[in-house]
């Protein structure tokens, strides 16, 4: 999936450039529990799909990977950390804002079990692509994810479409 935060991988920008859908402040941790909730909720209302429709796992991944994410951030800068996901409603671009402009994520070569640190390996295995670039004030971290095809329903069988025998 992901190739973009090897160690010493250069920064790199989304391919994408999509239209902002969502973006969430984090002052702390306490703030996870709320982000993934509204990324969960934005992600349907982009795709204009329902609650109840399967999107696939995308908007788990993309949850899971936005708080790994942003724990880094809240962990490694100073906070405030900004989220914002990016979207056109089958593509979608998760972006983590830190201000901790010396340090160049990277996923690392070895850590014993417990540990952590896992949270940039996962991202890379769950998303599309992965990257991160520096602007002035901020790092940003971002992940691609892209929602499944929509099947269309299966067309009725010809048996179905007929109308009952009278027997």
């Amino acid at each position: 999936m992901g190739t973009g935060l090897e160690q010493g991988a250069a920064p790199s920008t989304p391919a994408a450039e999509l239209p902002t859908a969502a973006q969430w402040r984090l002052d702390s941790l306490g703030g996870l529990s709320g982000l993934r909730a509204g990324l969960r909720s934005a992600i349907n209302e982009a795709a204009g799909r329902d609650e109840e429709v399967p999107l696939d796992d995308v908007p788990e991944h993309l949850a899971l990977v936005a708080t790994e994410l942003a724990t880094n951030a809240l962990a490694h800068a100073l906070p405030p950390t900004l989220v914002r996901l990016r979207t056109d409603g089958s593509t979608f671009v998760l972006e983590v804002l830190d201000h901790d402009l010396d340090e160049a994520p990277a996923i690392p070569d070895t850590r014993a079990p417990g540990q952590g640190g896992y949270g940039l390996l996962l991202a890379q295995r769950l998303a599309a692509d992965v990257g991160w670039y520096r602007e002035r004030s901020s790092k940003t971290v971002w992940a691609l994810f892209t929602l499944p095809g929509v099947t269309p329903p299966l067309t009725p069988d010809a048996t179905d479409a007929r109308p009952d025998d009278p027997a």
